[in-house]
């Protein structure tokens, strides 16, 4: 994300995700230490529940804050966020993350690190940002101890940009 050129930093821009282009470039992750935090998570009442007297509160706007990501009234998981089979593997097969059992990283990081350019199609810009928005949920904001996996939850949110 460092190495962006202006335009694929406006098209991160334009989908509200500007703020993780600010995040420092940090080598090795460990994802074990983020599951935990991830697990430590109640989404119904808004905290981060470290023990019985360590409970940190949060509100969307924080998380907004911190990361510099959309905050609005959808509902990602639920109504908001289910998705079809059939999107599913158009998805997959559009950025090429089709070439894998699994739902695998590697491909939305290969399709962000592309030629982008105002020439190229309106799919393939699309394509950048819903890429992008892959690659930072399956390595920052939600990811999996298995490296270069990741959850697809919130692909509904992707597909129904409404």
């Amino acid at each position: 994300m460092q190495k962006f050129d202006e335009y694929k930093r406006w098209l991160v821009s334009e989908i509200g995700f500007e703020g993780m282009l600010n995040l420092p470039r940090l080598g090795k992750i460990d994802l074990r230490m983020s599951a935990w935090i991830m697990r430590k998570v109640k989404v119904k009442s808004r905290t981060i529940v470290i023990d019985k007297e360590r409970v940190l509160l949060f509100a969307p706007e924080d998380f907004h804050k911190i990361f510099g990501v959309p905050c609005g009234n959808r509902v990602v998981r639920g109504r908001d966020g289910e998705i079809n089979n059939t999107t599913i593997e158009f998805m997959k097969q559009t950025i090429g993350m089709n070439a894998s059992p699994a739902h695998n990283l590697k491909a939305a990081e290969n399709f962000i690190t592309r030629d982008i350019s105002e020439e190229s199609s309106k799919i393939e810009k699309d394509c950048f940002q819903i890429s992008f928005v892959i690659f930072v949920m399956g390595y920052v904001l939600s990811p999996s101890t298995k490296h270069e996996y990741m959850t697809i939850d919130f692909w509904g949110a992707l597909a129904n940009l409404n």
